[in-house]
């Protein structure tokens, strides 16, 4: 059975789109990028949430009260799927485009295998990918 709770964010890793939050009964949770409703603002430590849990993990996830400057922190949103398809098609050698989309392991891997051109190949077929789900299915992935 669901109960809504409330609590603050202690932490959220983009790599993983993972983080955890502390509850006022004293546990914590875990959650995951797309348990976020409020896409105005990143997953921030700090951040005061509203949310539901089901076992160890929070879901429908809100924020309750933004602290001072972190609520203008750069969210997902503010990512570009044009950017995205152009720095993955002239750049996607060097994995370019996984950092601009916070995927900073998977761009280090395209910087290790640059000299290969396997990641050129990759980037192309990414950059297509990025062009054939549209713009609300790559908000949904990456803001």
């Amino acid at each position: 059975m669901a109960t809504r709770l409330q609590g603050l964010v202690v932490s959220f890793s983009p790599d993983t789109n993972a983080g955890l939050i502390t509850a006022e009964d004293g546990q914590r949770y875990m959650f995951h990028r797309q348990e976020w409703q409020t896409g105005k603002y990143f997953p921030t430590a700090g951040l005061e949430v509203d949310f539901e849990t089901m076992g160890n993990d929070a879901r429908s996830i809100f924020v309750l009260e933004p602290l001072g400057d972190r609520s203008l922190m750069p969210s997902y949103g503010d990512r570009s799927r044009v950017v995205a398809i152009l720095l993955a098609l002239l750049l996607g050698t060097f994995g370019i485009h996984r950092f601009y989309l916070g995927q900073r392991k998977a761009g280090l891997i395209y910087l290790l295998f640059f000299w290969s051109g396997i990641p050129t190949l990759i980037g192309i077929v990414e950059a297509i990918w990025y062009l054939a789900i549209g713009e609300d299915g790559f908000d949904d992935r990456f803001n």
